[in-house]
């Protein structure tokens, strides 16, 4: 594989170092040069929508987008001037007036929106465009977010992590001109969608109060509250997660931008399940007495299983682990193990390792990065969208923006087959139902059993 050529060029007078096909924005970013963005967002495609972004090039009449127009070796790019600040100024202001983003009552009214942060930076403390007032529904059907078409910007990042990200392509926008909207399967809300999936995607994507997370709303700034970044123990993949705290409780739930495994992606279990659903938490060891399982110290729990341990032979006794586990847990486990003497470590049922088969074991990246560029992806017997919701979004994406070719092999149905060439509940054995499955792998170079 060539490596990409670097390229040198200068922004506001400093030197940076970029490689070719990147764009001013990127280039800008990895050399420490702010340039405002709202449409922008890491790991989505370049929209170059708000006009925050632009930049003047030395030779040219005209501002462009950083955001879209790629970096050329030895440009002279200028992203801070009197005319930048005023034109950039001029787009807040519209933006301020078209739609109702009266900051005192709104969710985000905390120091997280990007709309508001921008409005600061620019110094706007008045708007000279008469606003608009447009009274438009607020959508609060969805189980743990809020459409409020009220202070929707348009920037289409929640359009585009919906289609990107997700997969599924929920989100797009209708009408055209001032009666632009974001709609939900074309005339349907959050709460009929038979597309959604809940991921949140479009709630961690937005820049403003438009989609806004029920649990979270008016819990705290996120920009005061503690971040903690872990690891998600709702199925094997292992997806970095940003968990804000404050006061002792969660505010809210992000994945890490800067994973190599989910990219900030998450699904529902992840990014919901976890904390905006009402668990039961198991706090401390519990102890069966008398058939009802009670509260115990570590200690007494400890003496049980080592008594009940000694009373059997190396091969009746056995550890259940689940794939779920962290390194950092399983480290321990092990420790807990040595401490009964020999103990049989199994697996529970159903529940998949990411691995791969061209030897030596696979890191979840890895395996992600495989199914992203196969060319044939084949379901059989799993259930993707049930178990690994982001195993599920990168098979759709993989599908839908890739081209791929989806069989799926599995009694239970999914949301999964409407994107599938073939989807067999029942394996028929007659020569024509092979041959199409033969006929639609025929040049097949990557292909990817899930």
């Amino acid at each position: 594989m060539i490596a990409p050529k670097q390229i040198t060029l200068k922004i506001n007078g400093k030197s940076c170092v970029g490689q070719e096909g990147e764009t001013i924005l990127q280039v800008a970013q990895a050399n420490d040069v702010y340039i405002p963005t709202l449409c922008h967002m890491k790991h989505l495609s370049p929209w170059g929508g708000c006009r925050l972004c632009i930049v003047e090039i030395a030779g040219s009449p005209k501002v462009v987008p950083s955001c879209s127009t790629p970096a050329t070796d030895g440009a002279e790019v200028i992203a801070t001037s009197p005319r930048l600040h005023q034109l950039r100024r001029n787009t807040l202001e519209l933006l301020f007036s078209e739609r109702n983003h009266i900051c005192p009552i709104c969710e985000m009214n905390n120091g997280d929106c990007g709309l508001q942060h921008q409005g600061y930076v620019h110094g706007i403390d008045s708007v000279r465009y008469p606003y608009l007032f447009p009274s438009l529904p607020v959508d609060t059907s969805g189980k743990y977010f809020t459409l409020d078409h009220n202070r929707c910007i348009l920037c289409t990042r929640c359009v585009r992590a919906c289609e990107e990200m997700e997969g599924v392509h929920t989100l797009d926008v209708s009408h055209r001109g001032i009666h632009n909207r974001v709609v939900v399967d074309i005339a349907a809300t959050f709460g009929t969608s038979d597309t959604c999936t809940s991921c949140g995607a479009c709630v961690a994507s937005c820049p403003t109060g438009a989609l806004y997370d029920k649990a979270s709303a008016f819990r705290g700034k996120l920009n005061s509250s503690q971040i903690v970044r872990t690891t998600c123990l709702e199925c094997p993949v292992g997806c970095s997660l940003e968990v804000y705290t404050r006061e002792n409780r969660i505010v809210n739930v992000f994945g890490d931008l800067d994973s190599p495994i989910n990219h900030g992606h998450l699904c529902v279990r992840g990014r919901y399940e976890t904390w905006a659903d009402a668990r039961e938490r198991i706090l401390q060891p519990l102890v069966r007495r008398n058939g009802k399982l009670e509260p115990a110290t570590w200690d007494e729990a400890l003496d049980i299983v080592t008594n009940a341990t000694k009373r059997f032979q190396t091969e009746q006794k056995a550890m259940l682990l689940s794939p779920r586990l962290t390194n950092e847990t399983a480290k321990g486990v092990k420790h807990l193990a040595a401490k009964f003497g020999h103990v049989g470590v199994f697996v529970a049922q159903n529940e998949a390792a990411l691995c791969r088969v061209n030897g030596g074991p696979a890191t979840p990246a890895s395996a992600l990065e495989q199914l992203q560029n196969a060319d044939a992806i084949i379901i059989l017997g799993a259930r993707p969208s049930r178990d690994n919701g982001v195993v599920a979004a990168r098979i759709r994406t993989t599908v839908r923006r890739g081209g791929a070719k989806l069989l799926i092999f599995n009694t239970r149905k999914s949301d999964l087959d409407r994107y599938a060439d073939i989807s067999a509940n029942v394996v028929s054995l007659e020569r024509s139902f092979w041959k199409q499955v033969a006929g639609l792998l025929q040049g097949v170079r990557r292909p990817v059993l899930v």
